[in-house]
């Protein structure tokens, strides 16, 4: 049965760390929800809607196989915030241009990291 959720059933995403959902049916994705979505919904339409009725359908896909640097020229080039990663015709999950630029910080940091370490030893 498919299960309906309101916009007060988002509610926590004005204050929450999580500022982007999937609107998922079964295995299928139908769409995203980002936190601007809710916060514009609940300025301008005080009732309580159904997601379906706000939700971006449009959602970029991208490959799981890319790399970092091919997903955010992707995204990047498309001028979209937001990507569905797939694996084949499997739905992984959702990657933002800030969880890759977070993901870029990360290993730059873990390599200089590395190269610190290993001059250590060398020296």
């Amino acid at each position: 049965m498919y299960k309906t959720i309101g916009i007060y059933g988002l509610g926590k995403t004005k204050t929450g760390y999580q500022p982007d959902f999937a609107v998922i049916f079964g295995k299928n994705l139908l769409g995203i929800v980002t936190r601007n979505d809710v916060l514009r919904t609940l300025a301008t339409n005080p009732d309580d809607l159904y997601v379906s009725e706000f939700m971006q359908r449009k959602v970029l896909k991208v490959d799981a196989t890319k790399s970092l640097d091919e997903v955010r020229e992707e995204i990047s080039d498309k001028r979209a915030r937001i990507a569905a990663v797939y694996n084949g015709t499997n739905y992984l999950g959702l990657v933002s241009a800030e969880d890759l630029n977070e993901a870029t910080a990360v290993l730059v940091f873990v390599q200089r990291q590395q190269r610190i370490k290993k001059a250590l030893r060398d020296a």
